[in-house]
This record gives structure tokens, sequence and C-alpha cells, in this order.
């Protein structure tokens, strides 16, 4: 069930390039010759963001962030009894429609069989019909929503980390797209984001549970 959910940060990586391009000709340092070691240093200083025209880099690990976010890991679980039981109500239902359709296609193959006959055969099935994407529906919006509130948790952990550190891109280093290439380990901040979610996690379950 892992292998479904997705931070779906990626797509703003292109935006993010284009970004660093535009800035680099406000400053004197070129950003081609800068390097992992210099942006770093931005890092631990105490400018404003933008400063000498060289923006602040980061990056985040998006399967480790999923491997090791406490909700994702006591979720999931939940999120796979759902899957499966709306899954085996949808097949019980295309079982029935089988079912039905076989009956239907047997009856109005008879002599007897009328056009009012078809018509209400029609009526059946296409009810059935709705009624199975309905069910497929809402076997794919269970994962939709799962993705989605994962998403939001992390690009707002993200944002507040970032504006709170004076980081101006934060780039999500995918294995699988293979997004960023290269990256000092020293811009991971992976361990930082994870730590904060959890935090706030057992914080927020703390609550919860004691109401």
């Amino acid at each position: 069930m892992l292998s479904k959910i997705s931070l779906g940060i990626s797509v703003v990586l292109a935006a993010c390039v284009i970004y660093l391009f535009t800035q680099q000709n406000k400053g004197p340092k070129d950003l081609g010759t800068m390097n992992a070691r210099e942006s770093v240093d931005l890092l631990d200083s105490d400018r404003e963001p933008g400063r000498a025209g060289v923006p602040t880099v980061a990056f985040v690990l998006e399967d480790s962030i999923l491997t090791q976010y406490q909700f994702v890991l006591d979720e999931t679980p939940l999120l796979e009894d759902k899957s499966q039981a709306a899954a085996r109500r949808y097949n019980r239902e295309m079982e029935s429609y089988q079912t039905e359709m076989a009956k239907w296609q047997d009856y109005l193959s008879q002599p007897g069989a009328t056009e009012a006959d078809q018509e209400k055969a029609m009526q059946d099935m296409a009810g059935r019909e709705q009624r199975l994407q309905s069910m497929q529906y809402e076997i794919e919006k269970l994962q939709i929503d799962f993705n989605t509130e994962v998403f939001l948790d992390v690009t707002e952990c993200v944002e507040r980390y970032a504006k709170e550190n004076n980081i101006d891109v934060v780039m999500n280093k995918n294995v699988q797209l293979a997004s960023i290439l290269y990256s000092s380990e020293s811009l991971d901040i992976t361990d930082q984001i994870v730590s904060i979610l959890n935090a706030e996690y057992a914080s927020k379950k703390a609550e919860m549970e004691g109401e």
C-alpha cells in the first residue's frame, strides 16, 4: 500500500528550477559555480532570503518521509482494511451484475420478449453499471484522500521549516523519478521534517485519545 502513496511534490520541480535560474542574474556570483558547501554556509548565516541573488536550496527524501512518518505507518493498515472492504462490496456487485446480465440475455432471446422488456433490461443494467462506477470511485477516492492528507501535512511542515530557516527552495529527491541527480547530504532536511511531523502527530493523537 505504501507504494501507492505519493507526496506529489515532484510536479513543482520545474518551477523551482526556473526560479533558480531567474534569480541567478540578480547577484554577482554565478549560481553554476556555487558548490554545495557554499549553499550550506548560506543556510547557517543570518542573511536575508535572496541575498546576493543566490537562493538557498535544500531537499527532502520522499521515500524516507513516507516510511518514517508515524501517521502514514498508523493509518496505512486502516486504509488497507477500508480498501479491501470496498473491493469486496464491488466484487459482490459485479457478480450480481454479471448474473443479471446473463438472465436478461437469456430472457430477451426468447420469442415472447417485447420492446418493453428490452427497455426494462437496459434501465436495470444501466443502474447496476452506475452503482459499479460509484463503488469503483469510492475505492479510488480512499487512496486519493489519504495521499492528499499526507501531502498537505508534509508541504505545510516543509513551508514552515523553510521560512523559519531562510530556505528559498525545497526540492523533493525521489529515487524513482530521478528528479535530482546529485545533492550534498548536508542539504538534506528530511530528518528535521520527519521529526516535526511525528512530534505534531503524537501531540494531536494524544489530544484525540484524551477526549
